[in-house]
């Protein structure tokens, strides 16, 4: 499957579908402007715990949070989504905007990612229904939807990256208690 975009000006949305673990805490994210070689992505995240969405850019491995939003209600599945337009970049939360901000910090990048943290040992993360696309294009070329194929797990304890190479893997399932993003390539 392909999944590099033709522009920085994309979307990137998935369902997140389940969240287990010992303890609180936790988040669930979308990465856009994804340039793998130099760690560096905006993220749009909503903690699990408490509902507050975020937004993050990470640059040669530096996360910074730019803006955090109003409280969205948790209450899996939910469907959360990243949007860069220019220096536009915002966060939806089942289709409604939940965090924005205007920022040029990173202007390039044509692939896109997952990221979250499950609630402590033991815990998963369950993603489907991946769908990525390029803004003002025709809606087809570059485009990415991927629907209920098959399962890609992501394994691990401490920080911990992974890329997703299956042709079709709709389901992303984070087990540990780590800090964990996946990318596709």
């Amino acid at each position: 499957c392909e999944t590099t975009l033709s522009s920085a000006d994309h979307t990137n949305e998935i369902e997140v579908q389940a969240s287990t673990g010992s303890g609180g805490g936790g988040f669930f994210g979308v990465l856009a402007r994804y340039a793998e070689a130099a760690t560096t992505y905006y993220r749009v995240e909503v903690r699990r715990d408490t509902g507050v969405p975020r937004i993050h850019s990470t640059v040669a491995g530096t996360l910074t949070v730019i803006a955090t939003g109003s409280t969205v209600t948790v209450s899996l599945p939910d469907v959360i989504k990243i949007s860069c337009n220019g220096s536009d970049i915002e966060g939806f939360w089942n289709g409604s905007s939940c965090v924005s901000v205007t920022d040029t910090t990173i202007t390039t990048g044509v692939r896109i990612g997952t990221g979250g943290l499950s609630q402590g040992v033991g815990g998963t993360l369950t993603y489907d229904n991946l769908s990525a696309a390029d803004l003002g294009g025709g809606g087809t070329s570059g485009d990415l939807d991927i629907d209920g194929v098959s399962t890609v797990n992501f394994v691990g304890g401490a920080t911990q990256r992974a890329a997703l190479n299956s042709a079709g893997a709709a389901t992303a399932t984070f087990v540990g208690a780590g800090n964990m993003a996946g990318a596709l390539s």
